[in-house]
């Protein structure tokens, strides 16, 4: 697994974290406000209606937080869905090259087994040509010398 993909589940599991505390925060801004609004309505105090108001507020931000920590968490495991998938290509990638240098390597073998076969081929041709100028050489030869020899 590379550093990328290590790296984007440890944002993941932080985003995951941060979320949770988030939800956790929120239900107490919940029973906070609830608890608050329940007061200020039965006492009527300014204080209280105050301390309501805060409640409320607070219960915003909580909201707040929570969405913004929902949006960073589907960040995340967007990013490590793409270094995934970056991954996976690049192993694929490099597999096809793989393949393709092998490929490359067995037809260059086939060719010069190929050319050296034709060459051979070739070689004994010439050599067996040699032998036959040499034995015409030899027979034509022989006879010239015979009338040589004869005529003086």
């Amino acid at each position: 697994m590379s550093e990328a993909i290590s790296r984007a589940e440890k944002a993941t599991t932080l985003a995951q974290k941060k979320l949770d505390k988030a939800a956790e925060r929120l239900d107490k801004a919940k029973k906070r406000a609830a608890q608050a609004v329940t007061k200020a309505k039965e006492t009527k105090r300014a204080t209280t209606i105050a301390a309501a108001e805060r409640a409320r507020e607070a219960l915003t931000k909580a909201k707040e937080a929570k969405r913004e920590a929902a949006g960073e968490l589907r960040q995340a495991k967007a990013n490590l869905k793409a270094e995934e998938k970056a991954e996976r290509d690049r192993i694929k990638s490099e597999e096809q090259e793989k393949r393709l240098a092998e490929k490359k390597a067995t037809a260059k073998a086939h060719a010069i087994a190929v050319f050296e076969k034709k060459w051979e081929q070739q070689w004994e041709r010439k050599q067996r040509t040699k032998k036959t100028v040499k034995r015409t050489q030899r027979k034509v030869s022989t006879p010239s010398k015979e009338k040589k020899t004869t005529a003086l």
